[in-house]
């Protein structure tokens, strides 16, 4: 994840944050791409600024991603 913005809110006092997000809102909307695709994330797609945030995993066991596409 590459911002707090749409953070689960259950996580966001959790120790290990930093091994799941990082802020990189400021880069993301200085340099303004059209799309930024992330990995793992449980959250759906949003937009910081311009930049429509994608994230595309296909998951694990049972807990497969139905829409997940090898075509991005």
């Amino acid at each position: 994840m590459l911002t707090f913005k749409n953070y689960p809110p259950e996580y966001k006092s959790d120790f290990l944050n930093e091994a799941f997000a990082t802020i990189l809102d400021d880069l993301i909307a200085e340099t303004t791409p059209d799309c930024w695709i992330y990995g793992h994330c449980n959250i759906p797609e949003f937009k910081i600024g311009h930049t429509k945030m994608l994230t595309n995993q296909l998951g694990g066991g049972k807990g497969r991603n139905p829409v997940f596409s090898f075509q991005i």
